[in-house]
């Protein structure tokens, strides 16, 4: 007998019975427009986790006797830690009830995130921030439940708004986490977001609604997870989004760690001034929830066409601008809009590529979406040093320009 997780040939019959049993459990959890806010909180509180401790690592130096260079392997730590659990955590909701997965994961963060403000020494420390990175993976499981739970109509439109949650979350991350540690010590901050992320565990057992089967999975777990490769090789629309993901995010990534160096060098800019520039990434938070509409209306593939255009509007102007803060910021505001609503879109897409397998398809997708973003930072302080800010914004500016035709060939194909 061959495994359905070696088939993953998308089974309309099986959806269209999920999605008709969703709508007959509604009294286990609506997705009205109260739980869709929910949703999008408890997705960017989880997001938020992989990025508290940027801010604090000094802190944690002095606190533990460590180097400050040597504290760079806590951050490294969560992001491997989110890594896999995009990998090996993700895939569950494929066979599990979804409900259930979200809420262990909710339960278990809280408990790491304690136990990494209780830790005695930097090695304890960076294994529990490995299992809050881990269980951050909530924030997937999170966009994939409100993606299914949602009508067919207004799928991007619920994706707009868990994303806007999830880009909050990381953008005010930083900011929440280093007023909390300056005023009470970063111990506290981390114990302050194990309480708070008990209490969304607490809330989502009676908010978030109920999708899959309560009952245990026949199939093994590594079959599970050895049908990825095959998801990526099958399905042609899955690969396609990976491209024009990985186009866009490496952007993003090479750009702001670039600006960051730019900054302080050309502008003598502080920390702080600096910081200021994230608050004009906020602007691509204003556009999520709109750029999912805007794909439930004309679809993805052309919110993403439209997005690659805005992403290429503000590589130039931050090239033209390169002496100059307010076209900078301009630059930033564009650049970041484009990312923040292609993502919705791509998203959404990548969601609806295989209904038999929406959590697996989302991890194959985002495994890649990650590595592209990873390239780009490694790359961007490299590049900067070789050739120059104009040099970067010509790199991204060309990969920008690759996505927005490799987009526009897809478009009227099945890709």
């Amino acid at each position: 007998m061959v495994s359905k997780y070696s088939n993953v040939t998308p089974s309309a019959g099986a959806e269209i019975r999920r999605e008709s049993q969703a709508q007959q459990n509604k009294s286990s959890g609506a997705l009205t427009s109260w739980v869709s806010v929910f949703m999008a909180a408890a997705a960017g509180a989880a997001m938020a986790n992989n990025y508290v401790m940027h801010p604090v690592l000094p802190d944690v130096a002095d606190s533990l006797g460590v180097s400050i260079s040597a504290t760079g392997i806590l951050a490294g730590a969560t992001q491997a830690g989110y890594l896999l659990g995009i990998i090996f955590l993700v895939p569950l909701g494929d066979i599990f009830n979804l409900k259930k997965v979200i809420i262990i994961q909710q339960i278990t963060l809280s408990m790491v995130l304690l136990l990494s403000a209780l830790s005695p020494s930097f090695v304890m420390l960076a294994s529990a921030l490995f299992l809050v990175g881990l269980m951050s993976s909530s924030s997937l499981q999170i966009s994939s439940l409100g993606f299914r739970a949602s009508p067919a109509g207004s799928r991007g439109a619920t994706m707009g708004a868990i994303m806007a949650g999830i880009s909050s979350g990381i953008v005010l991350s930083r900011i929440v986490s280093g007023a909390l540690s300056e005023q009470y010590g970063w111990r506290i901050m981390l114990a302050t977001l194990a309480a708070m992320t008990a209490l969304i565990a607490i809330i989502s057992l009676k908010a978030l609604p109920s999708w899959g089967s309560d009952e245990r999975a026949s199939d093994s777990y590594w079959g599970l997870i050895k049908s990825l490769p095959d998801i990526f090789i099958k399905h042609a629309s899955l690969r396609a989004s990976v491209v024009a993901g990985c186009c866009w995010f490496f952007v993003f990534s090479i750009l702001w760690v670039s600006l960051s160096v730019y900054l302080a060098n050309e502008f003598s800019l502080s920390s702080t001034g600096i910081g200021l520039f994230g608050f004009a990434g906020l602007a691509g938070v204003l556009v999520t929830r709109p750029a999912g509409a805007l794909a439930d209306r004309i679809g993805s593939k052309r919110v993403i066409l439209y997005s690659f255009a805005v992403i290429i509007l503000g590589v130039v102007s931050l090239a033209v601008g390169n002496s100059n803060l307010w076209l900078l910021g301009l630059g930033v505001v564009l650049f970041d809009m484009g990312v923040f609503a292609a993502q919705v879109a791509n998203q959404t897409r990548v969601l609806d590529a295989n209904p038999d397998a929406r959590n697996r398809t989302l991890s194959v997708y985002m495994c890649f979406y990650y590595g592209a973003g990873a390239l780009g930072s490694s790359a961007g302080s490299y590049f900067l040093s070789i050739f120059g800010w104009i040099g970067v914004c010509a790199i991204a500016g060309f990969v920008a320009l690759f996505g927005f035709i490799f987009t526009l060939k897809c478009i009227g194909s099945r890709q």
